[in-house]
């Protein structure tokens, strides 16, 4: 895995700890603590996402970052690292949310629960209280919802006909993988909606086509763009001006190129582009 460098490991941090937020810094009052949290996380993208969606659920304050701190100390103390993130971030859970988390033990690794199936499972297991006139099935979503948005989740789209329209995603998704969706579209034009996403996966048979476009001020968030490794008809991948300004990693295939405002690039020459506009932005 590729660590982050520090600026790019705070800039993430920022922007997945601090809800609605636009620009790569924090409030000046919470910027001690934060920069003290994002050391411990190495550069690892998974912790900092982690901390981040932690974070985000909670009051704004120092006093509050503060406490979070002091709760990794001892651990990290220990030499246990990123386990004393995931340890916290699931301490932190209520109550009724952690029995649904523990349940994704059952599954084997990186295995694609179909969504309406999680929640029955969730429901039978008495996981999911009745609240007054509410669907149990809402419940259910809503704490769906909350384990996303905490980065706790990660949301895959498989073998479906069409994407959902943009308002039908969670509102704070911030990563996203597609795989065997088969889409004989262009994605892109439903992705791009989706504002707060960092990360992007577009993985084998997710799209039919050979050509992709994310258009000017596409992905004003997007960190990672792992989108085309595994797609075997795309042969372009078109980049129009200020699509991704705030990336810090790319992949392609060998027999694919990228196609920008500065010129055309293959899988060789993407760190190299990477280099060229770090201090810029993919623009």
């Amino acid at each position: 895995m590729q660590l982050l460098s520090e600026a790019e490991s705070w800039k993430l941090f920022c922007r997945t700890a601090i809800p609605n937020n636009v620009i790569d810094n924090c409030p000046p009052e919470l910027k001690v603590f934060g920069e003290k949290m994002v050391k411990k996380c190495a550069g690892l993208p998974l912790a900092i996402v982690v901390l981040g969606g932690l974070l985000s659920s909670k009051k704004q304050l120092p006093t509050v970052w503060e406490q979070v701190l002091n709760k990794l100390q001892v651990p990290f103390s220990e030499g246990n690292g990123v386990d004393a993130i995931l340890s916290l971030s699931f301490i932190d859970l209520p109550h009724n949310l952690k029995s649904c988390f523990l349940y994704l033990g059952l599954f084997p690794e990186d295995w694609v629960i179909p969504k309406r199936e999680l929640l029955l499972l969730w429901i039978t297991e008495g996981f999911i209280p009745q609240q007054d006139e509410q669907r149990m099935e809402d419940t259910a979503e809503d704490y769906l919802n909350e384990l996303i948005n905490r980065n706790l989740i990660q949301v895959v789209a498989g073998r479906i006909p069409q994407l959902p329209h943009a308002r039908q995603f969670p509102p704070s998704l911030t990563q996203l993988t597609l795989e065997e969706t088969e889409l004989d579209y262009d994605p892109m034009a439903i992705l791009e909606k989706l504002q707060k996403l960092l990360t992007l996966r577009l993985r084998k048979d997710s799209y039919l086509g050979e050509e992709m476009q994310v258009s000017a001020h596409g992905f004003p968030r997007l960190k990672v763009f792992e989108s085309v490794l595994d797609i075997n008809g795309l042969s372009k991948l078109l980049l129009l001006q200020k699509a991704v300004l705030c990336l810090i990693f790319i992949s392609i295939s060998a027999r694919q190129e990228m196609v920008t405002v500065y010129g055309t690039y293959t899988a060789d020459d993407c760190w190299g582009y990477k280099q060229q506009h770090k201090k810029t932005g993919f623009r």
